[in-house]
């Protein structure tokens, strides 16, 4: 089990993250719902880099894991996360780090790099296809999907979304990640701003199973992608995806 330390994010929040190893830095941002145990260490990513001579550092986002969960959905606006990251970068002096995201993380880490708030060295983006890049619609069906996120454990929640929700639920429910801040994270993708995904300047790596769509690496210059076994919730468990994490990062790094 990994040591957790707390940093303070720009509006106060206690946020925590896994720090281990030495050497050229590796900054993880794990997916939606889960946490950095959950997306990083248990599936051999931190140990795998750490062994490879990376100091590698694991962010939980705020509402997740170890981390706090302010109150409140503008709390948890993309620019926010994004904010979190750069406060942590900041606070221990550790730009250019190579950054990798899954998800929701590669949406974090995308907007980062695309911004210029954040230069990394290198940028892996795991799970993350165009249409995970635009605002979510608003609208009745955006609103019942949003509540049953909401809905605390051993809620049921409302028509269809009861049984959907049901695995996630549970997922939730062992990673310590609270219902309502993810609810407000997906409801804050309404309000989104773009990403211009050609201002990304560094060595990236686009990485996913074939259940998902290769058509963001056309748009990042010198992007490369790599295909590995599963869906969404799996692919990083398949032990090429670690090593494809890891064989990029060394080239990076050389």
């Amino acid at each position: 089990m990994s040591t957790t330390q707390h940093y303070t994010g720009p509006d106060g929040t206690q946020l925590a993250y896994l720090d281990e190893g030495e050497g050229p830095v590796v900054l993880l941002l794990h997916a939606l719902t889960a946490n950095a145990q959950a997306n990083w260490v248990e599936t051999g990513v931190v140990s795998a880099l750490v062994g490879a001579g990376f100091r590698t550092l694991a962010l939980d986002a705020r509402g997740h894991g170890h981390s706090d969960a302010p109150v409140g959905d503008e709390a948890y606006h993309p620019d926010v996360l994004a904010a979190d990251v750069t406060a942590l970068v900041e606070q221990l002096a550790i730009q250019p780090a190579a950054i990798v995201g899954y998800s929701y993380g590669a949406r974090t880490a995308a907007q980062l790099a695309a911004a210029g708030d954040v230069v990394p060295r290198a940028l892996v983006l795991g799970g993350m296809a165009m249409s995970s890049l635009l605002p979510i619609p608003s609208g009745p069906e955006t609103d019942a999907i949003l509540a049953a996120m909401a809905a605390q454990a051993g809620q049921q929640a409302d028509g269809e979304q009861a049984d959907d929700l049901g695995g996630m639920r549970d997922r939730m429910a062992g990673w310590n990640t609270r219902p309502a801040a993810v609810a407000s994270i997906y409801g804050e993708l309404r309000y989104a701003g773009p990403i211009d995904l050609g201002a990304i300047g560094v060595p990236t790596l686009l990485l996913h199973s074939p259940a998902e769509p290769d058509d963001v690496v056309a748009h990042i210059p010198g992007a490369r992608t790599v295909i590995v076994s599963g869906d969404h919730i799996t692919a990083p468990l398949d032990p090429a995806f670690t090593e494809a994490i890891l064989q990029f990062l060394k080239e990076a790094a050389s």
